[in-house]
């Protein structure tokens, strides 16, 4: 399931940032950093914009929402290596030894 968030998170900060002025007016018109977070962290970027504009700023407890967007995005982009991991202690992931 995890597979399915990156271009979901992705998706939806590309259709917030270019179908309304939310991110721009959260990062007074920067382009690089919304740029980063659609490479690396989408729901954090998603997240910190979502408690700007509803909280007006983001300090004090609204930092847990930010986290909490930190933690899903090192879920989401940390599933290929733990999958990867379990295959190969199970032997699913190697390839069949040739012997001569």
């Amino acid at each position: 399931m995890e597979w399915i968030i990156a271009p979901i998170t992705r998706i939806a900060l590309l259709v917030l940032w270019l179908t309304t002025p939310l991110v721009n007016h959260t990062f007074q018109g920067n382009w690089w950093i919304p740029l980063l977070g659609v490479l690396f962290l989408p729901a954090t970027v998603i997240t910190y914009v979502l408690v700007a504009t509803l909280a007006g700023n983001v300090s004090g407890w609204n930092w847990l929402w930010v986290i909490g967007g930190v933690l899903v995005d090192l879920g989401v982009n940390s599933y290929p290596a733990r999958r990867g991991q379990k295959d190969r202690k199970s032997g699913q992931g190697l390839a069949p030894e040739v012997k001569d």
